[in-house]
């Protein structure tokens, strides 16, 4: 007698329901089952890399975006792979075949640093223009002292959003925005304001943790690079504010074999939701970076006489060049752009120069978690560490500023 494989029939058997249950999906049938979605999910993780094949299928837009957003939000790298299989099903649908290797590829421009140099648009560029270009120019610091405050208080007496657009941002040329994301006059009304209790508030992290130091870093610290920052921050906060702060020090872009940095906001979304649901209490998440620019380019400004590293807010749209990333939802994006305003503004009002223009690019980069999210570039890899700590008193102040009842 021949022996049965019971695992075997089990695997192929659970092979032909997860078949089922995605081909009913895209076909148009919306299964939103929270327990059948994730016996799916699972599969898929055991059986990766997995195919993604089109067919000549109909799929209306409820389906597509119940199923790209759902597995896109179940913390694990290969949701990127569903979930770009997905959005493939719209515009793609001749019989191709692509590899999981090659859809994950596409998440790992998510990890990408801001580097190079970066080119100020004007306020016709920030919209649709399908601009495909890579290499961009840099932009220099707005100019200090009065004409910066005079900056802010033109735009709160004009609201006006080409105003803004034109002396506030900078958009990566990978991305594009729409003047309607931004209401000028909304934006300047949101209440950001906290109350201080005895748990935490506010959550500090570093996506990038093991490979962001600064220049003539000690290596011998127990803390070095972004992660020391972290912690002065963190402390800064604490014990001049009064501010309850837990400080992640996860390095997310460390693997067994060194650093690897292109699954780290992947790795981290798990791990930082679980410390926000444990932890009801935070209201503000602060995502610290050391940014990445030309070799040789080293910016500091001066402020109360110490040379001091320059911080650059960043915000993800969820958009490409061609328009939105659907599988990449962000409820908190109007509060994200929001808040970072607030913070800008905040910055040009009391330490002139000391932030560069607000940074946008096309995907989400965990932003999605808390309204009061920040993406923070403080520095970069030709600042001392001296430099980036003086940072951090300013930059404590600010935020200070703008949550204070």
């Amino acid at each position: 007698m021949h022996s049965i494989d019971v695992k075997k029939i089990i695997r192929i058997a659970a092979g032909v329901f997860a078949v089922i249950i995605m081909s009913a999906a895209f076909s148009g049938y919306s299964f939103k089952i929270k327990h059948i979605s994730e016996l799916t999910y699972k599969f898929a993780c055991n059986n990766s890399p997995l195919l993604y094949m089109s067919e000549n299928l109909d799929m209306n837009e409820d389906s597509k975006g119940s199923i790209c957003s759902y597995y896109y939000n179940l913390f694990n790298p290969y949701g990127y792979v569903i979930s770009e299989a997905a959005e493939k099903y719209r515009n793609n649908r001749t019989g191709t075949v692509m590899s999981a290797a090659a859809l994950t590829k596409r998440a790992e421009l998510e990890n990408e640093s801001v580097t190079g140099e970066v080119e100020f648009m004007g306020a016709e560029g920030y919209l649709e223009t399908g601009n495909s270009e890579n290499e961009v120019k840099e932009v220099l610091a707005l100019p200090v002292d009065e004409t910066e405050k005079k900056l802010v208080n033109e735009l709160k007496t004009n609201k006006d959003v080409n105003y803004l657009l034109k002396n506030f941002y900078v958009v990566d040329s990978t991305t594009s925005v729409k003047k309607n994301m931004f209401d000028v006059a909304d934006m300047l009304a949101r209440d950001y304001r906290i109350e201080k209790g005895n748990g935490p508030q506010i959550l500090i992290y570093h996506t990038h943790a093991a490979s962001e130091k600064f220049e003539g870093n000690p290596e011998n610290m127990s803390e070095d690079g972004i992660t020391g920052i972290g912690s002065l921050l963190a402390a800064e906060l604490t014990n001049t504010y009064g501010y309850n702060v837990m400080h992640d020090k996860t390095q997310y872009d460390r693997a067994a074999d060194g650093i690897d940095r292109s699954l780290a906001y992947a790795n981290a979304l798990p791990a930082i939701s679980k410390i926000l649901s444990d932890n009801p209490g935070i209201q503000v998440v602060i995502d610290l970076h050391r940014d990445g620019v030309a070799a040789g380019k080293h910016t500091a400004v001066n402020i109360n006489g110490q040379k001091t590293a320059q911080i650059m807010f960043f915000n993800g749209t969820s958009r490409s060049s061609d328009g939105a990333r659907k599988y990449l939802k962000n409820d908190n994006l109007t509060d994200n752009l929001a808040f970072s305003l607030q913070m800008k503004l905040k910055s040009m009002e009391l330490y002139p120069g000391f932030a560069r223009p607000i940074y946008l690019k096309g995907y989400r980069y965990n932003m999605h978690l808390s309204k009061r999210c920040l993406l923070i570039e403080l520095g970069n890899q030709n600042n001392t560490y001296e430099e980036a700590k003086n940072a951090v008193k300013p930059l404590a102040h600010i935020l200070n500023e703008v949550l204070k009842k």
